[in-house]
């Protein structure tokens, strides 16, 4: 039986927006303007600053629904299987605190690629040679929390049947697809597996 059966229509409203807005914040950056890891970022950043600025907020939003999701899967998972899903938030939680950190570099190459006084060419030779004690914290963070953080959370999902399990595995699935290619289609899977999850948390009977 699913953990949500007892939640309120407020509940289950709330736990959907989050759900849906994580998946709708990230797919609207990657339709709007191309990953700022890719070499061509800060030249396309300079030659379309309204796109640019508009993918870069999709992103910085996505990070308040990002930790909501966290919380409405642990509350989801936790009844079915409490170490894993306290062990996939604590790992998630880091994962978030990358984001904003890597959120913080885009915004910095942006505002870079809007002014003349830095190359933004150099600022991102720069960043992509960074090493020191900072860069493996933020790397085992990002990272290491997300992946790791991700694969137990699904398996906590997935032993408490709190939301469809073949969106447990396809999350997981897609989250390592998104390193073999483009991630234009990996991230809208995603959004479509979140409003999945949003819709099967929205369909349990409620209570009054």
């Amino acid at each position: 039986m699913s953990t949500a059966i007892g939640w309120t229509g407020a509940g289950r409203a709330g736990a959907a927006a989050v759900l849906l807005g994580t998946g709708l914040c990230w797919a609207a950056a990657a339709i709007i303007g191309p990953a700022w890891s890719q070499p061509e970022s800060p030249h396309w950043a300079a030659a379309h600053p309204t796109r640019a600025g508009l993918a870069l907020t999709f992103d910085i939003l996505s990070i308040p629904f990002l930790i909501g999701t966290m919380l409405v899967w642990l509350l989801l998972a936790r009844p079915g299987a409490p170490r894993l899903a306290w062990s996939g938030a604590a790992l998630l939680t880091g994962a978030a605190a990358g984001q904003g950190i890597v959120e913080g570099v885009e915004l910095a190459g942006y505002l870079i690629a809007q002014s003349d006084r830095i190359d933004p060419l150099a600022y991102s030779d720069v960043l992509g040679s960074g090493s020191g004690l900072p860069m493996v914290v933020f790397e085992v963070l990002f990272m290491g929390g997300a992946s790791l953080g991700l694969l137990l959370m699904m398996i906590a999902l997935w032993r408490s049947r709190a939301v469809p399990r073949v969106a447990c595995a396809l999350l997981v699935v897609l989250q390592a697809a998104e390193f073999l290619g483009p991630p234009l289609p990996y991230v809208l899977g995603t959004g479509a597996v979140l409003s999945w999850m949003a819709a099967s948390v929205l369909r349990r009977p409620v209570t009054t």
